[in-house]
């Protein structure tokens, strides 16, 4: 089979298909003038669909930004004197560290955490049989 043949294949086809369509729109012509009238109504409701979902043009700014005064950057919070933002840690305090930064918690404050707790495992095992 070579290319005439090929294209005269495609051609048959073609025409075989229009003589089909054509028989059948003389035998049925209300029902041929339904799909027609349908198939005109998707094409255009398709349009205006397309036509209705494009996106608009992103508007530009209508008039360009002119300073007055120079831009001023915002203060930040202050750093005070002697932070470091980063250090190396120790493993473990030197005993004049310990005195100076850890407080030994009081006979209320021990209370009141083994008050705490209580109520969580309360909480927690209340409902347990």
């Amino acid at each position: 089979m070579d290319f005439q043949d090929l294209l005269q294949n495609i051609k048959d086809f073609f025409s075989n298909l229009w003589n089909k369509i054509t028989e059948y729109v003389s035998e049925n012509k209300m029902l041929s003038a339904c799909i027609g009238a349908l198939v005109v109504v998707i094409l255009i409701a398709l349009i205006l669909l397309c036509a209705a979902l494009k996106k608009p043009e992103a508007k530009g700014y209508e008039r360009p930004l002119t300073l007055t005064e120079e831009m001023i950057v915002p203060p930040g919070p202050a750093v005070p004197d002697g932070y470091n933002p980063s250090r190396v840690t120790k493993e473990a305090w030197t005993s004049e560290e310990a005195e100076a930064w850890f407080t030994k918690p009081g006979t209320k404050e021990l209370d009141d955490l083994s008050k705490a707790n209580d109520r969580l495992v309360e909480e927690i095992t209340g409902a347990a049989p």
